[in-house]
């Protein structure tokens, strides 16, 4: 499904299920197998921009975003709780789209030579890229937005009664850190068993028509 290209290539906002989202990955694929590192970049960050415009217009009530293991763990992803929380962090960190795109966009354009080849062989994942030049920035976007979900009461609340404790002082930073590396996790898995098969794209496509 299309959702493999983007969690494959977008952390934090990882959905999609667009036609033109797939042709735009399959641009980049193509310029990838073709060697051609400009193309690859240019269609990487178009690919970037569609996906993230298409969350922000279709919003959050199609997509939960992921709890981190740590409070999903005891209650279980189906309880009352979690799916309260879940609710509530999809909505908050929603916000986080824009600055985590142009964030991306910034670190697609700044990528040496050398560091575009070794993506487009797969001898890097892009994640992996993304995971060393972008933790430290994207932590910055997600923190204060985690410090704010902490402090709402319902979110409190359900945190509470999942986790057997209130969030603490050091919740935001917890949550972010947990949030991140568990998305960044989850993404190379996806991206290495994408790459794997060079016919998905296509697959998905016909999926959706």
């Amino acid at each position: 499904m299309l959702k493999k290209l983007i969690f494959c290539l977008l952390p934090l906002f990882a959905t999609a299920s667009w036609e033109e989202v797939a042709v735009k990955g399959l641009d980049v694929m193509l310029s990838a197998g073709a060697g051609d590192s400009e193309n690859f970049k240019n269609s990487l960050s178009t690919l970037i921009e569609r996906a993230a415009n298409e969350y922000e217009r279709a919003g959050v009530q199609d997509y939960e975003l992921d709890l981190p293991s740590y409070i999903t763990e005891r209650a279980g992803k189906k309880s009352i709780a979690v799916q309260n929380m879940q609710r509530l962090a999809s909505k908050k960190l929603s916000l986080a789209v824009e600055p985590i795109k142009k964030l991306v966009l910034a670190k697609i354009k700044d990528m040496s030579e050398a560091d575009t080849k070794a993506i487009m062989s797969g001898e890097v994942l892009f994640s992996h890229y993304l995971r060393t030049n972008a933790f430290d920035e994207i932590y910055e976007i997600i923190r204060p937005l985690a410090r704010e979900l902490g402090a709402d009461a319902s979110f409190a609340k359900s945190f509470k009664s999942a986790v057997g404790r209130e969030p603490g002082d050091d919740f935001s930073s917890e949550f972010s850190s947990a949030f991140i590396n568990e998305s960044f996790d989850f993404l190379s898995k996806n991206e290495r068993e994408f790459r794997k098969n060079s016919g998905a794209i296509l697959n998905a496509i016909k999926t959706i028509r």
